[in-house]
């Protein structure tokens, strides 16, 4: 039998040349699929091509994934006993680990400078890591919110899917209109027009009682809002320029943050 020479084959690591930390498999496959979504498809930007675990918090994981219009960010409680550093791990093996994990309790991550592991006593997998430096996240956050709200996740969703039934490839885009106790969503295209209105709560704003108009991608909005799973979250946006960001809190501090650049509509 004909063979190549087993030195022609790339190096794998071992498993002892991990740093490892131990995780619940359901808060894991959680923190990805809330952030999966917004994982960038564009080679020529490798960088926004996977998922950022940002380690840099030793009592908290967190997790970032954006592709340029669009971004999600997802933290919870984690003890990062073995002090591993920051990563950025691939679409298809956050997929693929997002099933991986589910089949115990708690598994055992690890990386060393180029490979991510993942162990749950009885098999790993392993994954290169993307060797690129993510974006610098926190620029795209308001340091400000001044024009505040909150909504009904549920009602929001369904709202957003109906108006969503007469835009094709080319309108992707809806104008929302904020007053002070509702939003207009309007929607028109070449198949028709839709207009929906959804009350709004704890209205906090800088513009008093003036009605604020700006544009976003409908998918984007439903993507994020599908994430979340709480009955009602919290709507940030400042102006016509700025981004959505809609965001769950917990005890004071952001646990779950979607961030929606805005469109011309």
């Amino acid at each position: 039998m004909k063979c190549l020479p087993a030195e022609d084959f790339p190096q794998i690591p071992k498993p002892n040349d991990f740093i490892y930390t131990a995780i619940k498999s359901q808060m894991l496959n959680d923190l990805i699929q809330k952030t999966s979504y917004s994982i960038g498809s564009d080679d020529l930007r490798k960088n926004l091509t996977g998922i950022f675990f940002d380690m840099t918090n030793s009592k908290k994981i967190k997790l970032v994934s954006t592709d340029g219009h669009r971004m999600s960010t997802v933290e919870d409680e984690f003890e990062n006993n073995s002090q591993i550093e920051s990563f950025l791990l691939s679409k298809k093996a956050a997929t693929e680990l997002k099933k991986f994990a589910l089949e115990s309790e708690v598994v055992q991550i690890g990386t060393n400078k180029n490979f991510f592991i993942c162990d749950n006593g009885q098999t790993s997998i392993l994954s290169r890591l993307i060797d690129v430096k993510f974006p610098d996240y926190a620029q795209v956050v308001p340091s400000a919110k001044t024009n505040t709200f909150r909504v009904d996740r549920n009602e929001m969703l369904s709202l957003l899917q109906r108006v969503s039934v007469v835009l094709s490839e080319k309108t992707k885009g809806a104008r929302i209109s904020i007053g002070p106790q509702e939003l207009e969503i309007k929607t028109t295209s070449d198949d028709g027009e839709t207009t929906e209105l959804i009350s709004i709560k704890e209205r906090a704003s800088e513009l008093t009682d003036a009605v604020l108009e700006v544009g976003f991608n409908v998918r984007y909005l439903i993507d994020a809002l599908s994430s979340f799973a709480e009955e009602e979250v919290s709507v940030c946006i400042n102006d016509e320029v700025s981004p959505a960001c809609i965001y769950s809190e917990q005890e004071g501090e952001i646990k779950q943050l979607a961030v929606i650049m805005p469109m011309r509509v």
